[in-house]
């Protein structure tokens, strides 16, 4: 149930929808709060690449206001 929430998986019958969105729309993610059970990066990629990847699939950027948010700007060219 779980991946076709995530849109991993096609329901075989019925339809599935996330507060009347389909799962695959961009706007439906936007509500969900999915995280997977193995959520480990490769030791080689840097927070930067991490944050930019996470933040990707939200279909958002990272940007000097979420650098903020989260206490990095002082430290952001440490990270690269």
């Amino acid at each position: 149930f779980m991946s076709m929430i995530g849109n991993l998986r096609r329901p075989t019958e019925g339809r599935l929808l996330i507060a009347g969105l389909s799962p695959d729309s961009a706007e439906a993610r936007l509500n969900l709060g999915l995280t997977p059970q193995d959520s480990s990066f490769p030791k080689t990629m840097r927070v930067h690449e991490v944050l930019s990847f996470v933040l990707a699939q939200y279909g958002r950027e990272l940007d000097l206001s979420l650098k903020e948010a989260l206490g990095l700007e002082e430290i952001w060219h440490n990270l690269k």
